[in-house]
């Protein structure tokens, strides 16, 4: 076998073999996730599903996942802005959180709540702050002030898949 002819075959095997290890990787991958999804994965309480069925639109809020909030505790942050809508009498129908103002809160270390802040816009016109405190793999707590730091909102903790 002349040497071009070697490294084309070294090259192809390279190549094949490569493939094949990516190939099993994602398979991996793919597998270990539906595992984790298994039947024991939280589910909100009955009650709390049908007051979330006529939630505002949201955007931008998976940004807090970006900073440790769970996806369990982020279905209760869009339940709590769910509940402010409803105090407001439905004229909360778009919650718009500008990742950019996105901002972790620095706690005590033996503290085992966590907490982000964050601004935005309520319809595209109201401006507002928030902090999320979140503990644990399902609690949360949201706070919403208007632009001149006034507390219009507290959720207490909300578990939604405990029923709280």
């Amino acid at each position: 076998m002349a040497p071009k002819e070697r490294k084309l075959l070294i090259t192809c095997a390279i190549i094949v073999i490569a493939a094949v290890i990516v190939l099993v990787g994602v398979l991996g991958l793919r597998h270990r996730h539906q595992a984790g999804l298994s039947k024991e994965t939280p589910t909100p309480a009955p009650s709390v599903a049908a007051k979330m069925s006529s939630h505002p639109d949201f955007d931008g809020l998976d940004g807090l996942t970006d900073y440790g909030v769970s996806s369990y505790q982020l279905q209760n942050v869009e339940y709590s802005f769910n509940q402010y809508k409803l105090k407001t009498n439905g004229q909360v129908k778009k919650v718009w959180l500008d990742t950019n103002t996105l901002a972790s809160v620095e706690v005590p270390r033996e503290q085992t709540i966590k907490a982000v802040t964050f601004g935005g816009m309520f319809n595209d016109e109201a401006v507002y702050r928030a902090k999320v405190e979140y503990h644990g793999l399902t609690k949360s707590r949201l706070y919403i002030y208007d632009d001149k730091d006034k507390l219009l909102y507290d959720s207490g903790t909300v578990d939604i898949y405990s029923g709280q």
